[in-house]
Order: C-alpha cells, then structure tokens, then sequence
C-alpha cells in the first residue's frame, strides 16, 4: 500500500456517498504497460525504500484495497491507516 492513500480514500469514499458506489469505476490513473511488475523480485532495495515504491502488482493490491474500503471492508479502512502512518521520505536522512 502506498503512502499517501488515505486522501485517495477520503475522496473516494465522498464521491461513493454522493454518487452512489454503483456509479463508481475505481482504476490505476495511467496505464501499467511501462511499470516494471513486482517489487518483491527487487531483492537489493534497500528495505525503506522499498516501502515507497510501488510496481504493478503492489498498485493493483493498493486499487483493490481502495474499492474494499468502498465498500466499507474495516480491514481495508484499518490497512489505509497503518500504511499512512509511516514515516516518509522527506523523513529520511539525507533526503
């Protein structure tokens, strides 16, 4: 799940209550063609950085994570939070 997601949510979950979720289409924002697929076959990241990145596969789970949220799954909703409250990347030293 990547940083940032909760506002993603919020917005989401506003549009679903305005809309109605069956109005809804939730969807990657670009295409996926030039993503490199998994970031578990990067075995020499370091482990912090890996936290921040996201290939196709990770960006479909964070995609289907927002559709459950949707649909009011609290696990979703608890699994948003958790991967908001880590640290970022301005947080890193050096960056």
């Amino acid at each position: 799940m990547a940083h940032g997601s909760e506002p993603s949510a919020r917005f989401i979950l506003s549009a679903a209550e305005l809309l109605g979720r069956d109005r809804l289409e939730i969807a990657p924002s670009c295409s996926l063609l030039h993503v490199p697929v998994d970031l578990d076959q990067e075995e020499r990241l370091d482990p912090e950085v890996r936290g921040w990145m996201a290939f196709a596969k990770q960006k479909l789970e964070e995609v289907s994570v927002l559709v459950r949220a949707v649909n009011r799954d609290d696990a979703a909703l608890g699994q948003i939070r958790a991967t908001n409250s880590c640290t970022s990347f301005a947080d890193r030293p050096g960056a």
